[in-house]
């Protein structure tokens, strides 16, 4: 997570000097142009987005001048600079349901001649003389009509100074010409550490006043709805300003300012003083109230501190409005606690991943979950996919082991990435000790077993493999297949079986036989598979659905059990090679047992030699 950006520390304002260096922070999204900029502010996620997204990177961009005061040249500060600049207006105008300005070419020229003037002597006026280095009538005209600071190397990080506005001017004329509801347009200038905002001028105000988000269309600073601390003005002096219309002439004594916090006690406020602005396009900024607060405090991790304000003695009098606090980058988002995975780890089950606080997305954050596997008895993670917080069990995950790692992120900035402990998801029956459990394990991930008519917490590896469960297995390898008829054709095997569209599958296919008696079909589907018919099944599936042409066998039989004319010798023999079933060797020959039975341990063994 970032460095926690601090409010400006040295208050620039159109009559004070600021010298101190200011420590720059880097932040991940970059700006790439001027942002017309709308924000949601009933929502705390739009205005914590907002300011990942508009106020942090336009703080974070160099001036780029390339004039210089030997020979009082102007130049020009970046594009880049321009833009972020009014991204930071604009960012401070939407909060307060303004809407956005543009540049206007004239004033930006303007503008930069004020920001070489105050380059050049180091200090700021209303009013320069001739005397001053790198005077011009233009750049006087310009500076009646600008705010200005000195000290910034990056001049956007002058207009939060601008915005807290503790200057000692009678108003708060500075934020009042931001936040102005007819500004259309500004010029801005940056040279060195000066830098220049100009507000008036021909073509830089509108004729109407915009509607803004506070009450009775009025603007507010801080303005109703969240509000991030972080742009909280570091003079504690808020503000209300309204057009003329229902707006009477006031003087201090007529006004009183009460507010609470947390639902406490009212306190009324000293130190109001009313802005007596002329609301009219091109002169002053409208007219309203402001007051100093007492040294506030930020709000608590991942607390909202409300603030209800209340203004009275107006003509539109009560005013009330409540403004919701809260830490933007909030630093108890980065600490969501040590991740875990709870649940049974078994098939069919959910595993649902919490933080140690017990919640899996902290107010304000998105998490992105990306499950890993690792199987067997391997020691490699893999990604797995990206998902939610729960993911379902199926066969592919048994035998493995799982584990999250979360990434939250909110505007596009991250905010942290956490790992959970890994858990191991396997049959209740088949532990890592068995000799066939990598077998077991692969082919249960392969789906292989997602047709066996049994509980899917164990596997039963000693348990005898039926021939229902063959014609399973094969099914579930490849498909979609046709399905098959509705009466079944078989005796003993209802169209209702669980099995019965893999068992039509098998016979209809040609990979497994079936017993006629008295004109009717029998698939025994309960009886034990036997090594012969295993390696049959899995020989003529071979031959049909892979085009695989098997190496002959040998004209004489390796198997003293085997004869080289038996129907199933070549299939025998061709499973036998593959390492698919192991063999029994006495007095110096060899044994297939073609009628033994199989069990699921060594039918998981075979069919994973067949694939491999």
């Amino acid at each position: 997570m970032k460095t926690k950006a601090k409010r400006s520390i040295g208050i620039l304002t159109s009559l004070s000097l600021a010298l101190s260096v200011l420590t720059v922070l880097a932040f991940d999204t970059p700006l790439a142009s001027a942002a017309s900029v709308t924000i949601d502010t009933t929502s705390m996620n739009e205005v914590r987005d907002a300011y990942f997204n508009y106020f942090l990177p336009s703080q974070n961009v160099a001036n780029g001048w390339t004039g210089k005061v030997s020979g009082c040249k102007p130049g020009a500060p970046s594009a880049a600079a321009r833009d972020a600049a009014l991204t930071t207006i604009n960012y401070y105008r939407a909060l307060a349901g303004l809407p956005s300005v543009t540049a206007l070419a004239s004033a930006n020229t303007a503008a930069q001649k004020v920001a070489l003037m105050i380059e050049a002597n180091g200090k700021i006026s209303k009013a320069p003389t001739k005397s001053w280095k790198c005077y011009t009538a233009a750049g006087k005209t310009s500076a009646g009509k600008s705010m200005m600071s000195f000290g910034f190397s990056q001049g956007t990080m002058a207009i939060p100074a601008w915005m807290s506005d503790d200057n000692g001017n009678p108003s708060t004329v500075n934020r009042g010409w931001i936040l102005n509801p007819t500004q259309i347009k500004m010029g801005v200038g940056f040279a060195g550490n000066g830098a220049a905002l100009q507000w008036g001028g021909t073509g830089l105000q509108g004729k109407t006043h915009a509607k803004a988000n506070g009450p009775w269309d009025g603007v507010a600073w801080p303005p109703a709805g969240f509000f991030p601390w972080e742009n909280m003005p570091d003079s504690d002096i808020w503000s209300f300003t309204k057009d003329q219309v229902g707006f009477a002439w006031l003087s201090p004594t007529d006004v009183s300012v009460r507010v609470s916090k947390n639902g406490g006690g009212f306190s009324t406020l000293s130190g109001v003083e009313v802005i007596s602005g002329h609301g009219t396009a091109g002169k002053m900024p409208d007219p309203g109230v402001d007051w100093q607060m007492p040294a506030l405090t930020a709000p608590a991790p991942g607390a909202i501190d409300r603030y209800e304000v209340t203004i009275q003695g107006t003509a539109i009098s009560p005013i009330v409005y409540e403004v919701k606090v809260f830490l933007a980058d909030d630093p108890s988002l980065a600490l969501p606690g040590s991740l875990s995975i709870t649940g049974t780890p078994t098939i069919g089950q959910t595993l649902t991943v919490v933080s140690a606080s017990g919640t899996e997305n902290p107010v304000g954050v998105n998490i992105d979950f990306s499950w890993m596997v690792k199987y067997g008895n391997g020691s490699t993670f893999n990604y797995l996919g990206w998902g939610g917080p729960t993911r379902t069990l199926t066969w592919y995950n048994m035998c493995t082991t799982l584990r999250v790692n979360a990434k939250a992120t909110s505007g596009g900035h991250t905010e942290y990435t956490a790992s959970s402990p890994s858990i191991a998801i396997s049959f209740f029956d088949v532990p890592a000790s068995h000799p066939n459990y990598s077998y077991i394990c692969a082919t249960a991930n392969w789906g292989l077993w997602d047709y066996f008519n049994t509980a899917k917490t164990s596997f039963g590896p000693s348990k005898t493999f039926t021939r229902a469960a063959l014609a399973s297995a094969l099914y579930s390898m490849d498909g979609p297949y046709p399905p098959a008829p509705a009466v079944s054709p078989f005796a003993d095997v209802k169209a209702t079986n669980a099995d019965y569209q893999a068992i039509y599958f098998a016979v209809s296919e040609g990979f497994m036989d079936v017993t006629k008696s008295k004109g009717k079909l029998y698939f025994k589907p309960t009886k034990a598979t036997t090594r012969a018919v295993i390696a049959v099944a899995s020989y003529r599936y071979t031959e049909k659905f892979w085009g695989y042409a098997p190496t002959p066998a040998p004209a004489k039989s390796p198997f003293a059990d085997v004869k080289a004319t038996s129907a199933n010798y070549q299939a025998i023999y061709w499973f036998y090679d593959s390492g698919s079933l192991d063999i029994t060797k006495k007095n110096g020959k060899l044994y297939f047992k073609p009628s033994g039975k199989v069990t699921r341990a060594v039918a998981a063994k075979a069919f994973f030699y067949w694939f491999d």
